[in-house]
């Protein structure tokens, strides 16, 4: 079985890997969106849902550096 402190270093990388996803996603689709000065844009609902994926993500890394998220049970090998 592995110990908490086993666990987080692991947790922290997949959601390190998580956020760094969800911020490229972010970025390919806000370089899409056109450029021109003074244009209105309307942040679509896959847009905002890219948004709210960046937050999730890094609220998750944060929980995890200052070490207030932990796995419920112990984890497995």
């Amino acid at each position: 079985m592995k110990t908490m402190d086993q666990a987080v270093p692991g947790m922290l990388t997949q959601a390190r890997e998580s956020l760094e996803g969800a911020c490229r996603a972010l970025d390919d689709a806000v370089m899409a969106l056109p450029n021109a000065r003074g244009d209105d844009v309307m942040a679509t609902p896959g847009l905002v849902a890219l948004l709210l994926r960046v937050v999730v993500a890094r609220r998750e890394v944060s929980q995890l550096e200052l070490g207030e998220l932990a796995p419920k049970t112990a984890l497995k090998n």
